[in-house]
């Protein structure tokens, strides 16, 4: 028989819904996911999320409707004149600045050739630093946060995933409960148990 090299299969964090010694900011998402669900498959709240809320907590599945009535799906909406891009200090149009490192770099090296690569690599870094951008916020969402601010979200940021309202402590997701998490502060393990058992406390649990 043929003999096959190791495949190997990189899923993103939460693709798969719970793992072993997952962080237990993860597990009790999870838990808190499935015990506020509607839904009678508790493999989807348990890997997505749901959508509920009272007066001590909000939690919501991830959205991308990109739509200016959703607190989870608004996205920007500035006009092309509020983004600017500089290269060396001097600003130009995107399509120059695209060029600009084109230019510089020069073509990309031989697949496979790992020398030249490391090299290309590293003379990018280098390239980007001399190319800069910025963007003056102009739309309501990009300024004020627009509707996503009624949810829990603030200037250019989605409403959260996870919001407990007593202190403000807010979590988003990427599609899955623990993908690209991000928190609006680091806090203590101790400080996310009395959250969560408030939480359910909410509940009736």
């Amino acid at each position: 028989m043929p003999e096959f090299p190791d495949v190997r299969v990189i899923m993103p964090a939460g693709a798969l819904g719970p793992v072993e010694d997952e962080p237990f900011l993860d597990h009790m998402l999870r838990r808190l996911a499935i015990s506020t669900s509607k839904d009678p498959n508790q493999e989807w709240a348990e890997k997505y999320g749901t959508d509920f809320e009272n007066e001590t907590f909000m939690i919501n599945t991830a959205c991308y409707c990109d739509k200016n009535d959703c607190p989870w799906g608004i996205v920007c909406s500035c006009p092309q004149s509020a983004f600017h891009y500089f290269a060396d200090g001097i600003e130009v149009t995107f399509d120059e600045w695209m060029a600009f490192f084109d230019r510089e770099i020069g073509p990309e090296p031989k697949s496979g050739d790992r020398k030249a690569w490391k090299i290309y690599l590293r003379l990018g870094t280098e390239i980007n630093k001399r190319r800069t951008e910025r963007h003056d916020p102009v739309c309501d969402f990009c300024s004020t946060g627009g509707i996503a601010a009624t949810k829990g979200g603030g200037a250019g940021q989605n409403a959260p995933n996870f919001w407990y309202k007593p202190t403000d402590f807010k979590v988003w997701w990427y599609k899955y409960i623990g993908r690209d998490m991000q928190k609006n502060r680091r806090i203590r393990r101790t400080t996310l148990e009395r959250i969560f058992a408030d939480c359910f406390v909410s509940l009736g649990k």
